[in-house]
C-alpha cells in the first residue's frame, strides 16, 4: 500500500448513488480534503434487478427493465461525472454490482484504498435498525478510515 501511496498519494474511494447525501459527501470532500495527487475513485453500486420481477413477465418487458435500469445508471455516471470535472477532480469511475456496503468495503480493499467516503441518508432509527444503513455496514466493515458527511438537510433529525 504504502507503493501506492508514493505513486499516486492517497488512494480514496468515494461511495456515490445518484442522491444529494452523496453528492454533498463528494462535494465536502472536494473542498476539505482532495489533493490532486489523490487517486479518487468514485463508485457507483448498481443493484441487481431482482431476477424473479423479470422472469415473471414477458421476455420484451424484462428486456425493456433491463435497458431502462441500464440508461439510468448511464445517467448517473454521467451525473457524477460531470460533478468530478465541474470541479477539477482527476478521477475514476467505478461499477460495482451487488449490496452496497458489501460491494464499497469489498473494492476499498482491492483498490487498497486510504479513506472511503460516503453520505448518510439519515433514516430513522427505527428503519435503521430494521434494514440497516449502508453507511453503518461501511464503518463497522471496513478495514480503512470511514468518512460520513452528513447533509444539512438532516442535522434537525439529530436533535
Amino acid at each position: 500500500m504504502a507503493e501506492a501511496e508514493g505513486t499516486h498519494g492517497r488512494i480514496i474511494l468515494v461511495a456515490m448513488d445518484g442522491s444529494k447525501h452523496s453528492k454533498h459527501a463528494f462535494e465536502w470532500f472536494a473542498d476539505y480534503l482532495y489533493c490532486p495527487t489523490d487517486r479518487v475513485l468514485l463508485a457507483y453500486c448498481a443493484e441487481p434487478v431482482h431476477i424473479s420481477t423479470i422472469m415473471s413477465g414477458d421476455p420484451m418487458m424484462a428486456r425493456q427493465l433491463l435497458k431502462q435500469e441500464e440508461q439510468k445508471i448511464k445517467q448517473i455516471f454521467d451525473s457524477i461525472d460531470t460533478m468530478a470535472k465541474s470541479r477539477n477532480v482527476k478521477h475514476h469511475l467505478l461499477r460495482l454490482d451487488g449490496k452496497p456496503g458489501h460491494a464499497i468495503v469489498k473494492e476499498a480493499e482491492k483498490q487498497g484504498a486510504t479513506l472511503v467516503v460516503t453520505g448518510s441518508h439519515g433514516t430513522g432509527i427505527v428503519r435503521r435498525t430494521l434494514i440497516g444503513s449502508t453507511s453503518d455496514f461501511i464503518i463497522h466493515h471496513s478495514h480503512v478510515p470511514v468518512l460520513v458527511c452528513k447533509h444539512e438537510d438532516e442535522h434537525h433529525k439529530l436533535k
